[in-house]
């Protein structure tokens, strides 16, 4: 140590003493101590045990065998970040600029995990989950299985077990809102508002338009395919796709399912009008037949 230079830290060594290692002993665990003013200030926030086992804010875990327990305590801010000084985010509101992947507490009084990536790339993916796995599962069923999961429990005693009967069991948010939503039976919900009214299409020539557009050689068409006034740009303008086929243009799930409920309502506006039409001329034939 040079002239002038004070201890601040010293790292401190536990053994067992059970003759395991090189020199009669093993280390069982380590910790770093602090002097402050010329006191020893002993720091147990962070231990290694010799099993491998690692500890932040706590000297114990029964259920790692090898790994890093940190604990909090009271705090409810991050808990886990990861830094790289090739960001700079500048979501400073949220985390510190050069952090790119974080977690802490969902909600501060009931806990729950919230993961957090930052991503200074416009419109990039700033969390990704991605699985790999050997070989594929191509089984349709309640037992399919596939390389990425979610899987939804809900407390059962000291347990967990499947949720029960109509619970919601996965979401997909904007802001805070909900916009997708799945149900332990598989229903799913989405929000329809503002959807957009599309009463000056026909619905039907249209969805037949995006059969033909999207299936391409596959469609065995007739006679009532010539009368279809639309085109794949006319699809793209009513949202029905999100670009041409050719460029991967995604099929609009939820706009679909409205032009079906469109094309639904016209076809029953119409037959209600053959109707009435044919009852007319039943009335007319009626009255004819009556003064012959």
């Amino acid at each position: 140590m040079g002239t002038g230079l004070v201890d601040t830290t010293v790292i401190d060594a536990l053994t067992d003493d059970t003759g395991a290692g090189t020199d009669g002993t093993i280390l069982d665990k380590a910790w770093f101590e602090s002097l402050d003013e010329g006191q020893l200030i002993t720091c147990t926030n962070w231990r290694i045990t010799s099993a491998g086992v690692g500890f932040l804010g706590d000297t114990s875990n029964g259920n790692m065998t090898r790994g890093w327990t940190i604990n909090q305590g009271a705090a409810d801010d991050e808990a886990f970040c990861v830094k790289s000084s090739d960001i700079a985010h500048g979501t400073t509101g949220i985390t510190e600029t050069d952090t790119y992947f974080l977690i802490t507490k969902k909600i501060a009084s009931t806990g729950g995990a919230l993961l957090t990536g930052l991503s200074e790339g416009i419109g990039q993916a700033a969390i990704e989950l991605r699985g790999i796995s050997v070989g594929d599962d191509t089984s349709k069923t309640t037992g399919g299985k596939a390389p990425c999961s979610v899987d939804a429990y809900a407390q059962s005693g000291t347990g967990a077990a499947a949720p029960g009967s109509n619970a919601n069991i996965w979401t997909a948010r904007a802001g805070a809102a909900t916009r997708f939503l799945v149900d332990v039976e598989g229903d799913f919900h989405y929000d329809g508002a503002d959807g957009g009214a599309y009463d000056a299409y026909d619905d039907a020539m249209m969805l037949r338009a995006l059969t033909c557009v999207s299936a391409g050689s596959g469609v065995i068409r007739n006679q009532f395919d010539e009368m279809i006034a639309y085109n794949e740009q006319a699809l793209i303008d009513a949202g029905l796709l999100g670009a041409p086929v050719e460029e991967g243009g995604l099929v609009n799930g939820a706009q679909v399912q409205r032009f079906l409920m469109g094309a639904v309502w016209q076809l029953y506006s119409e037959v209600k009008e053959l109707r009435a039409q044919r009852r007319g001329l039943v009335s007319r034939v009626a009255g004819w037949l009556s003064r012959t």
